[in-house]
């Protein structure tokens, strides 16, 4: 994945998708071999995830964040990498990390980084895979021209119109968009 084909050498060491975890992504410096403006959306956006809250300003949070979006966006070339995504992931990383931390807030617990590394390697791994069949489900809203945002924005005007036409005019009328 951080290679040009399927593997890359980081330090010596072989590395692919299994190795993402055990070998996190350097973030600063050329020869990364990511596809750098994808890793730079992700890298912009995902300091903005949830910024009132302590664990997501935590580095362990945040490169453990960039590396399932990464990975989530190159087997997604349809979409890519979306703004907005960011904020999809969280309840799935949060909730499987809560599994690990005693603290019953754990939105102000401990840093993540001090867990034991195949604890994060668990979190991240179970929160790629539900934000995977997540997205399955609604990708069309992730891709250019958004054609599964306006289905529903067509079926929400097709709901209204039958359950009242009255205010249905209305919003014609006064050339009230849906979208």
């Amino acid at each position: 994945a951080f290679g040009g084909g399927s593997t890359s050498i980081r330090d010596g060491v072989s590395t692919g998708l299994a190795g993402l975890a055990s070998n996190p992504p350097v973030t600063t410096g050329k020869g990364r071999g990511l596809d750098e403006a994808l890793w730079h959306q992700i890298v912009i956006d995902v300091p903005r995830t949830n910024p009132t809250l302590p664990l997501y300003q935590f580095e362990a949070t945040q490169r453990s964040l960039e590396r399932i979006l990464y990975v989530w966006a190159l087997r997604h070339p349809a979409s890519g990498y979306v703004q907005g995504i960011n904020d999809l992931v969280t309840p799935f990383w949060q909730v499987f990390l809560g599994m690990y931390i005693t603290n019953s807030d754990v939105e102000k617990g401990m840093d993540p980084g001090q867990l034991p590394k195949p604890v994060l390697d668990a979190v991240e791994a179970d929160t790629f895979w539900c934000l995977t069949k997540l997205l399955d489900g609604i990708q069309d809203n992730y891709i250019v021209a958004q054609p599964g945002i306006h289905r529903q924005v067509d079926a929400l005007r097709d709901l209204t119109a039958r359950i009242d036409g009255r205010l249905a005019k209305h919003f014609e009328v006064e050339e009230v968009e849906y979208m």
